[in-house]
């Protein structure tokens, strides 16, 4: 009976799991549904066998990186007035939670399935993408009037130039998936190293890359652009070096990966810039608004879509909250009210928008909340770097470094998609490359 039940079990993860990985950039309440699923599968699978549970715990602890940040933000309950309100914020983080256990009891079952999985979520992305293209391509009218009358999607923006502001996305956050193409792309270049279909994931990967460059992301680009540079590192080591070694030395070798890395990184960026005009808008829209600000011009416009601007003063203004509670922080559930009292004395007639992860999670669990969550982070860098095999490493690194990179320009995981998104990674990733229980001793 128990193995009937087991059986029952494993095929029910399963296909939550491709469900959860298609539908998260499509629907945040239907990968939501299917992460509760996943929780609930999870507990009765822990429940039958207590002990393979901890032994999994124990083997697989790196999985449970996310969760730090959680429980970092959960101790700023002990001292924030605003209780509910931080319960609730608790309640909308909880994939920081959740999906590490999740991956932990399915640990051995996740690794066998796991490219199967990235292949959903690449697609469910691709499904996504076409339905953007499609919007950006219709007349404005039309496109609103759809967008209207179609419950399940985003409002449309009136008057608002796409390729200024970047795209309308129909489904989720324009931020989200602006991160979930980038990491698309990823996941892309990786199915092409591992599985047999290697010029459909290529092509992909590049598509996606394209589609990044149209849709307007600037952070998530930025975060793209480092991950791809560690690709080029790995692909360097992995192919070419010892070669190159041989012939020419080593000097002279790294010499070549420090000209590619400078073109990749630098020259490549800046002709892409000058020559395809989505990219040219939104980075010169940037600069534009970089040079109002500085000279105190930004005042006779309407900057309510003024993005840069807004970072700007989020971060003004943050910092002024974290310098009161520099140690402590101020607590999850305050931070809201706190930050909009200093947001009503700096005199600019701006809505608040919360930015730059790395000052939230300050501000909200002080400098040990964010010391912890780093601490986790590096860890998890750390092991990927001593255990994985070459090609796991490159892409676990690229992932890990990506969403640093993100952190700085966006408060990212505060919104459900990529809360879940980066969770599910990092546990994934982890328990891939991070320990030495590695199928076959190799995860390449």
């Amino acid at each position: 009976m128990f193995a009937y039940l087991n059986i029952w079990l494993d095929r029910s993860i399963h296909i939550c799991l491709i469900a959860f990985c298609l539908t998260l950039p499509l629907s945040k309440g239907v990968a939501a549904v299917a992460m509760v699923a996943l929780l609930l599968l999870s507990l009765v699978k822990c429940g039958q066998d207590l002990k393979a549970f901890f032994f999994a715990l124990k083997k697989n602890k790196i999985a449970l990186v996310p969760a730090t940040l959680w429980l970092a933000y959960a101790w700023s309950l002990t001292y924030n007035t605003n209780l509910d309100n931080g319960l609730l914020l608790l309640y909308r983080q909880i994939s920081l939670l959740v999906i590490p256990f999740v991956v932990v009891v399915n640990y051995s079952f996740i690794r066998q399935h796991l490219p199967q999985y990235f292949t959903y979520l690449v697609a469910g992305t691709l499904i996504n993408v076409l339905a953007t293209l499609f919007f950006f391509c219709l007349p404005d009218a039309m496109a609103s009037s759809w967008a209207d009358s179609i419950s399940f999607l985003k409002p449309y923006p009136s008057n608002q130039n796409q390729l200024l502001f970047g795209l309308y996305s129909p489904f989720i956050d324009r931020i989200q998936l602006s991160n979930l193409v980038a990491i698309a792309t990823l996941f892309s270049l990786w199915l092409a190293m591992t599985t047999k279909w290697k010029k459909i994931f290529l092509t992909t990967a590049l598509s996606l890359l394209f589609f990044s460059l149209l849709l307007g992301g600037r952070g998530a680009q930025i975060g793209l652009l480092i991950a791809l540079l560690v690709w080029l590192i790995g692909a360097y080591f992995r192919y070419v070096h010892v070669f190159l070694q041989k012939k020419i030395g080593k000097f002279f070798a790294i010499s070549i990966l420090g000209i590619g890395l400078l073109f990749a990184g630098v020259i490549l960026p800046y002709i892409t810039y000058q020559t395809v005009p989505s990219v040219f808008t939104r980075y010169n829209q940037l600069f534009w608004e970089l040079k109002e600000f500085s000279h105190g011009r930004h005042l006779q416009y309407d900057y309510l879509y003024f993005t840069s601007i807004r970072r700007l003063v989020y971060g003004k203004n943050a910092w002024q909250l974290i310098e009161q509670q520099p140690i402590t922080g101020v607590g999850i559930g305050d931070y809201y009210s706190e930050l909009s009292q200093i947001y009503s004395l700096d005199g600019m007639d701006i809505p608040m928008n919360i930015h730059l992860q790395w000052l939230y999670i300050w501000g909200c669990s002080g400098l040990f909340g964010l010391l912890l969550f780093l601490a986790a982070l590096f860890w998890w860098g750390s092991q990927i770097m001593r255990h994985a095999p070459p090609l796991m490493r490159t892409f676990a690194l690229s992932f890990w470094l990506f969403y640093l990179i993100v952190m700085c320009f966006d408060a990212v995981l505060r919104m459900q998609i990529d809360c879940m998104l980066f969770a599910f990674g990092i546990s994934c990733l982890g328990i891939m490359g991070g320990g030495k229980f590695v199928i076959g001793g190799s995860v390449d």
